[in-house]
């Protein structure tokens, strides 16, 4: 029994990864997202911190908002649909056979995919100072792995929802500097399960947990000449204070003693990661325009952390990411008087390598290909349409020693597939009189 007491803390350990750092449908890097709006999406983020994803950019930086005349709205709907699957390598196969335990692939991993909404609301309070609010899914992941693939000892099902509420103030200074500010509420609630030992067939493990934290978010624009907007916009790190339940049936050794049977309470204090966009977007003539964007994420936070019981530390977490980041170019045209078309193409460098990579989340650096179009239905509405792929490369796996935090006496090597497939729309209205507010001149 204290062997199976050994590998099982080791799978508490990897389902502890839910509890401290998956929250949804991972498609920026790790755990996060990046689908805050189709204009966005169809620019692959390009300038989107210098007001070049439309009303969306205030996901990125607040400031943008004093672009934005009256009283507007924007809503996406975006479908992402992920492709992932984890193949374990001819000695792993060989290993788990002489085991007892499942050796196949684990097929697609992302569970067919799931809508991610967003929405944007600004209101412009005088000629310096307007309101808004976003409500959207900053971090997220959605796997499925089968109970007879031997990637299920390193984690089954991944399920979780995150909601972001943030109201936010910008102030117009003059006509070339703006700054903008936000309170954000975020809330996650996750469940996820986790197959523990092969020397126990259907032994298994369930996490469930939930909570609030709170950040803000900072940003600023400058338009130092006509037709140029440069923008920052930094989000706060969010310190979750995850409480729930786990659920085992069978013994497993924690940090603070055997962990028995049944169901109890957990907790963990997480800090998801900061991050820095930066954007800048150039009308070239009247229907020309390109944008660059850059963002940082603070992967790098993510070290150790442990799942608490009742009596004391149970699990142990290691992470070991590195800092993410993603750099991307665009350029719209307008078509004609209701037609803009935008084209983007990006790379991102996933926080996630080989020697940390788990079946779970086996990110992979990416090359992100985005086409979108934008339609003005009338005066006040309008529509934006986009699409993107991401291509990613084949990604070893090798969990087979302390280099990688996954491995706790079980091994595992093998390789992952991937791509993403992302189809976004979004309805724009605009509520107030058409008459622009006349800004304040300096």
């Amino acid at each position: 029994m204290s062997d199976i007491l050994k590998v099982g803390v080791g799978r508490l350990a990897l389902v502890g990864l839910a509890l401290a750092a998956a929250v949804g449908q991972a498609q920026a890097g790790a755990f996060g997202l990046n689908e805050y709006s189709a204009q966005g999406i169809g620019s692959a983020a390009a300038g989107a911190a210098a007001g070049n994803a439309g009303l969306g950019s205030i996901a990125w930086n607040p400031a943008t908002m004093t672009d934005f005349a009256g009283f507007q709205t924007s809503g996406s709907f975006t479908w992402i649909s992920p492709s992932a699957s984890v193949k374990p390598s001819d000695g792993t196969v060989l290993l788990y056979s002489h085991l007892g335990a499942p050796t196949s692939a684990t097929g697609d991993i992302g569970n067919g995919g799931r809508f991610v909404p967003a929405t944007q609301v600004s209101y412009q309070l005088s000629d310096q100072w307007w309101l808004g609010l976003t409500v959207d899914a900053p971090f997220g992941q959605v796997t499925v792995i089968r109970p007879d693939a031997a990637a299920a000892y390193f984690g089954t099902n991944t399920q979780i929802v995150d909601v972001d509420v943030t109201p936010s103030l910008a102030y117009k200074v003059n006509d070339w500097l703006s700054l903008g500010a936000g309170l954000q509420i975020n809330y996650f609630d996750l469940k996820v399960n986790n197959s523990l030992t092969p020397q126990v067939p259907g032994s298994a493990l369930s996490v469930n947990g939930d909570s609030w934290g709170v950040g803000y978010k900072l940003g600023l624009t400058l338009k130092p000449f006509a037709g140029t907007e440069f923008g920052v916009g930094y989000r706060s790190q969010l310190q979750q204070n995850v409480s729930g339940n786990m659920q085992t049936n069978i013994p497993i050794r924690g940090l603070s003693g055997i962990i028995l049977p049944g169901r109890q309470s957990v907790s963990s204090s997480v800090t998801l990661p900061d991050q820095l966009s930066v954007g800048l977007r150039q009308q070239v003539n009247d229907k020309v325009g390109v944008a660059l964007g850059y963002q940082w994420t603070h992967w790098s936070l993510f070290k150790s952390f442990n799942v608490n019981g009742p009596y004391g530390p149970a699990i142990p977490l290691s992470f070991h990411y590195n800092n993410g980041w993603l750099i991307s170019a665009g350029a719209d045209y307008k078509w004609d008087a209701r037609t803009t078309l935008r084209a983007g193409l990006g790379y991102e460098q996933s926080p996630i390598n080989d020697v940390v990579r788990t079946p779970r989340l086996p990110d992979q650096n990416r090359i992100i290909a985005a086409l979108g179009a934008s339609y003005q239905l009338s005066s006040k509405m309008s529509l934006d349409l986009a699409y993107s792929h991401y291509f990613m490369p084949k990604a070893n796996i090798n969990i087979t020693s302390t280099a990688n935090p996954a491995y706790q006496g079980l091994s595992f090597v093998g390789s992952a597939n991937g791509s993403v497939d992302i189809v976004s729309m979004a309805l724009n209205f605009r509520w107030d009189a058409l008459e622009q507010i006349v800004a304040a001149k300096y």
